[in-house]
């Protein structure tokens, strides 16, 4: 899971903003926030026996087991964000090294690690987290070995099995996009600035599959969304290579990136290795921010379907604490099915309340934390 501040979702994007206006890009909260509630119906629907389903709605909900496609998104969401001040520095990390580090941690870790401690705590003091009872929740556990515990205080505990999903099994992915950021000011940047938007993309999804292939520590990491992340960094350059000769279109880009999600899910997924299509996955969401970016610096004054569901309301008010929803909501629904065991409920009645309810009740947990938790780790457009 990822997460961007708001201060990188609007900007100038121009070493001399006060030449022109802002350009207000609300979408990429939009994106957050759509991307983490499919995160949280996804795991809803997984909480359940799937074959237990009715025949009749097993067809219409097989996109909701493809939880790893709103991971794709925050990845490639999260290299663009990162890449956005880069672009309009020329190429240079602004304030320095040191900066984007401490910048990302006080970002990323105090609600990671208030997270932590509230889980552990849940597991310890409620009955039936602490053990397992044939439900999704038992991934998470145990829970208090001293690997799993010492693994997630140094966000290393995407590194080995055991580890990988104990105590919240979805904060496995914001280890691998902690890593990410440590090769971002020293390689992803370098060689972008070297060698262009295609070799980094390449050597970054080449260099991702042989860590995970040759290396076992490294098999359940998912490294090869660096490529992901790199093909972000490419879209941003993309929207905002300066002096370019000719605007980018984006029509093709946008009717591309929407084609590519729909056979994804309608054809491809049957067909080809689950890897694969993530990269895919990549390349669309990579068009989609590129198209996006582009419809709104050339026609501000023309309405397009696909933003304004983006920047609607619900979407981008989602996208403003998507982090506090994706650390909170996978406990919240465990527990709200634990509940439910003793009462034999048919599966389909199930997921019908894990996926209004729970959905519901996890929104309205998680923006609590990010009330009391996250909001003040945010930096301010100011800093």
């Amino acid at each position: 899971m990822t997460e961007i501040e708001p201060s990188q979702s609007k900007s100038a994007l121009d070493p001399t903003p006060q030449q022109r206006p802002q350009l207000h890009l609300a979408y990429l909260d939009g994106i957050r926030g759509m991307a983490a509630l499919f995160v949280v119906i996804h795991h809803a629907f997984m909480e359940i026996d799937l074959t237990a389903l009715p025949r009749l709605l097993q067809r219409p909900l097989f996109w909701l087991a493809y939880g790893q496609v709103a991971v794709d998104v925050f990845i490639v969401l999260s290299g663009y964000c990162l890449m956005l001040p880069v672009v309009r520095s020329g190429g240079v990390l602004k304030g320095g090294t040191q900066r984007f580090f401490l910048r990302r941690c006080k970002r990323i870790l105090p609600p990671y690690y208030v997270a932590l401690a509230l889980f552990l705590i849940l597991i310890a003091l409620v009955p039936g987290m602490n053990q397992k009872t044939g439900v999704r929740w038992d991934v998470a556990l145990p829970a208090f070995t001293p690997g799993a515990l010492i693994s997630h205080l140094f966000l290393v505990h995407n590194l080995k099995t055991n580890w990988l999903h104990a105590i919240d099994p979805p904060m496995w992915s914001i280890a691998t996009e902690f890593q990410i950021y440590l090769i971002f000011p020293f390689i992803l940047i370098p060689l972008w600035k070297r060698c262009g938007n295609l070799v980094t993309i390449l050597a970054s999804c080449g260099g991702g599959l042989m860590l995970s292939h040759f290396i076992p520590l490294f098999a359940g990491a998912c490294f090869w969304l660096t490529g992901l992340f790199a093909m972000g960094m490419a879209a941003a350059s993309l929207n905002f290579t300066p002096n370019r000769k000719k605007p980018l279109a984006p029509e093709p880009l946008l009717a591309i990136s929407i084609i590519i999600f729909i056979t994804c899910g309608l054809i491809l997924r049957k067909h080809l290795p689950g890897l694969v299509i993530e990269l895919i996955i990549g390349i669309a969401t990579a068009a989609l921010l590129v198209g996006c970016t582009e419809w709104i610096k050339q026609k501000k004054d023309r309405k397009n379907p696909i933003i304004n569901l983006l920047e609607s309301k619900i979407a981008v008010a989602l996208g403003s604490f998507s982090y506090s929803l994706y650390l909170i909501h996978f406990p919240i629904l465990s527990l709200l099915h634990l509940w439910l065991r003793p009462y034999a409920l048919p599966e389909s009645t199930v997921f019908a309340i894990l996926a209004l309810f729970g959905t519901a009740l996890s929104i309205g947990i998680s923006y609590l934390f990010y009330l009391l938790v996250e909001r003040h780790f945010i930096p301010s457009r100011s800093s």
